[in-house]
């Protein structure tokens, strides 16, 4: 039987065994943004086998298995439980939120991953869990919560203070044979279900699918669920300041000024507004760098960037550096996690870069583009400063695997690391050709950022990075 055919009589077939699927014509358009957007992690056919996915950890889902961990139900993810994961991503993991694709897009994205597992077909409709109204957060409530702590054994995993260091930490693995790390409670905004306490007590009814987190919807009452809630969010600090944002629109500001020679310290920089942009862990290790600032001016030939981000200590000698496996030992207090299967050259300190795509037609996939979508890549090592060379190396890349120096070395950077901060400043003429990027005034351009964290041994694709966010360069005036 043709594919075409098979198409036409599916969505009349599944409805009749379980959940009414989209109609052809939805299926085929979520295909499309998926084969751009979602194939260079989960793999064409969705087994969670994409290029990328030897770099990852937590490893992309395979979604033709039909085991799906964060959802709002007992058994699979509702439409609303996928988009919400399409749109805002998986905080800790690579699973990055796109909601600066239109809803439509999204939608159809949710309607294609259906697809791919004939799970959907043969269970109903799954309904949501009640959640009652949110209790009264009180002393005697966090007491209660607390008591449940010790008494559900939710410290044999998470540990005494929820660091999620228990006896139990090093020996766990998700129904995929992977290693799994509890979470780690003192770390605020970081939970993979979501973050309020409506979203903790969900995950306590649901549990989280195909991991050793269980449902405690049998064993405790809805007042326990909710002291137990609150009592884990009680052990992290509120985050401060304003969220890092992804898919932002960074303003590169025109000033009369040179540009060439720009110090981090500057004043000047006080004219460009910051923007926080989020990152994510390619390969996840307590410690990677979750945001960082950018700042950006133009003189109408020259463009300047200024990135800084916290980073508590400063990894610059690599010949000093510990081998890897005490770096990570001390890191993680255990080393189950270490990305052995990728090739390790000698380790580097700390190092940050930016990324644009070559040319201005097409949207490359934000890990190093592909075959066809070149990105040209602009990275500053903390060794490479004073050694003669410049601290910046100009690279091209199409694809994991593939990156190469350019011919032309043009963009300088300086770096200064002070007070638990590194701050880092790139400068280049703004006219490009071939595979490095043309910058231009009035023009809006793709970009995102990469950075390293030599305390923890990051190197070469553990790294924390952001998805594509958007650089306006703003037109000169008189």
């Amino acid at each position: 039987m043709r594919t075409s055919n098979i198409l036409l009589i599916a969505p009349l077939f599944f409805s009749l065994l379980g959940q009414e699927f989209a109609s052809t014509d939805v299926i085929a358009s979520g295909k499309s943004v998926y084969e751009q957007r979602c194939a260079v992690c989960h793999g064409i056919e969705g087994k969670g086998d994409g290029p990328a996915q030897q770099f990852l950890y937590p490893k992309p889902r395979d979604l033709t298995a039909g085991k799906f961990k964060i959802r709002s139900t007992p058994s699979l993810p509702t439409d609303d439980d996928l988009l919400r994961i399409i749109s805002n991503g998986i905080p800790g993991t690579a699973m990055p939120g796109w909601a600066a694709l239109p809803m439509r897009e999204r939608k159809d994205i949710v309607a294609y991953v259906k697809s791919l597992s004939p799970v959907f077909s043969q269970q109903p409709e799954p309904k949501p869990v009640r959640i009652p109204p949110t209790a009264k957060v009180t002393p005697a409530l966090l007491e209660l919560g607390k008591k449940f702590y010790v008494e559900a054994e939710c410290l044999k995993c998470h540990g005494a203070t929820g660091k999620g260091d228990g006896e139990a930490a090093g020996t766990l693995k998700d129904e995929w044979g992977y290693p799994i790390l509890p979470y780690d409670f003192t770390i605020a905004g970081r939970m993979k279900g979501g973050n309020t306490v409506r979203d903790v007590y969900r995950t306590l009814v649901t549990g989280i699918g195909g991991t050793p987190m269980p449902s405690y919807a049998d064993s405790l009452s809805a007042q326990e669920m909710w002291g137990l809630a609150y009592y884990v969010q009680s052990l992290s600090k509120r985050p401060t300041g304003p969220a890092p944002k992804e898919n932002a629109t960074i303003t590169s500001k025109f000033i009369k000024a040179a540009l060439s020679t720009l110090d981090p310290l500057s004043p000047i920089w006080k004219k460009a507004p910051g923007v926080d942009i989020l990152l994510r862990p390619l390969w996840f290790k307590e410690g990677y760098v979750d945001r960082v600032r950018v700042r950006s001016l133009h003189n109408g030939k020259e463009i300047a960037f200024l990135l800084e981000w916290e980073d508590s200590t400063k990894n610059a000698d690599i010949e000093k550096l510990e081998p890897p496996r005490l770096v990570l030992a001390r890191a993680l207090k255990r080393d189950h996690t270490k990305s052995a299967d990728i090739p390790r050259p000698e380790a580097f300190g700390d190092a940050i870069a930016l990324q644009f795509p070559a040319k201005a037609d097409g949207l490359p996939p934000f890990p190093m583009g592909e075959a066809g979508q070149v990105v040209n890549i602009w990275q500053w090592r903390v060794d490479r400063e004073g050694n003669g060379r410049g601290s910046v190396e100009n690279l091209a890349a199409a694809g994991f695997g593939t990156l190469t120096t350019q011919l032309s070395q043009d963009v300088k950077g300086k770096g200064i690391w002070s007070k638990g901060k590194w701050r880092v400043v790139f400068s280049r003429v703004m006219t490009g050709g071939g595979e490095v990027v043309g910058l231009a005034p009035g023009k809006v351009m793709p970009v995102a950022f990469a950075v390293w964290n030599g305390a923890i041994n990051q190197r070469d694709g553990e790294k924390s990075v952001s998805t594509w966010a958007f650089l306006k360069i703003e037109r000169p005036t008189q």
